[in-house]
This record gives structure tokens, sequence and C-alpha cells, in this order.
């Protein structure tokens, strides 16, 4: 297996968060 790069993890990383709070808005209402 492949280990991910910093920049994959990182890129990775800030699409979840994004979509998290995206959930969290759309609940919050």
């Amino acid at each position: 297996m492949q280990k991910a790069s910093t920049t994959e993890l990182a890129g990775w990383t800030a699409h979840f968060v994004v979509d998290l709070l995206q959930y969290a808005e759309s609940i919050s209402d």
C-alpha cells in the first residue's frame, strides 16, 4: 500500500472538513 503524500492527505482532510461543516449547517436550520 502506497503511503499518501502530505499534500494528498491535506487535500482529503480539507474536503472532509468542508463536507462536515456543510452538513452541520444543513441540520442546524
